[in-house]
């Protein structure tokens, strides 16, 4: 076996080992998302407006507190006041942000998955059969983003159908994991 593909086969299973860890948290997520998620979502939207107030309000005590030639390149102004409007936006108008939040997990499903079927397009060329698993389990994760985007349910059933979706990438991300992991052989020549 050649010196660079031991080393991409080591870098892969290196990179699959550590996203177990992201993949594992997220599956929590999801598990809890799944039991009550209307609460659930209600809560972190509530706890992300609260911190984007909060940054807000000390970015507005930070810019208050500067010299007046330091507040000349300051955007401590600006972010504090972007910030608290983040905030309030987030408080009021809640749909809109659980709509936001389901394209911005599709979009990421989407994103990441590409990435992956990239990486078993790039391992096809070694003849090892990973490569093809990889290929469709990225593949259902596109798919399962794309659902998420254009999510065909109500508002009611969108958070119980994220954290399906998110359980199911996560189990399939596993899988796939443990694919590259024990499945990616060195070429006997």
């Amino acid at each position: 076996m050649l010196l660079e593909e031991k080393s991409m086969f080591e870098n892969v299973k290196k990179v699959c080992k550590e996203s177990f860890i992201s993949a594992l948290l997220l599956a929590i997520l999801a598990i809890v998302l799944i039991m009550n998620s209307a609460t659930f979502m209600s809560t972190a939207i509530d706890v992300v407006a609260y911190i984007a107030v909060f940054m807000g309000v000390m970015n507005l005590v930070l810019f208050y507190r500067m010299t007046k030639e330091s507040r000349q390149l300051s955007k401590n102004f600006q972010n504090g006041l972007l910030l608290i409007m983040f905030g309030i936006i987030f408080f009021v108008e809640t749909d809109i942000i659980n709509k936001m939040l389901s394209f911005v997990i599709g979009s990421y499903f989407i994103f990441e998955s590409t990435n992956k079927a990239n990486l078993a397009i790039n391992l096809e060329p070694y003849k090892t059969p990973v490569w093809l698993y990889f290929f469709v389990i990225s593949l259902t994760q596109i798919l399962v983003g794309f659902l998420i985007v254009i999510h065909p349910f109500d508002s009611i059933a969108i958070h119980l159908f994220i954290g399906i979706s998110i359980l199911i990438y996560e189990a399939l991300t596993i899988m796939g994991n443990l694919l590259i992991i024990f499945g990616l052989r060195e070429k006997k020549e």
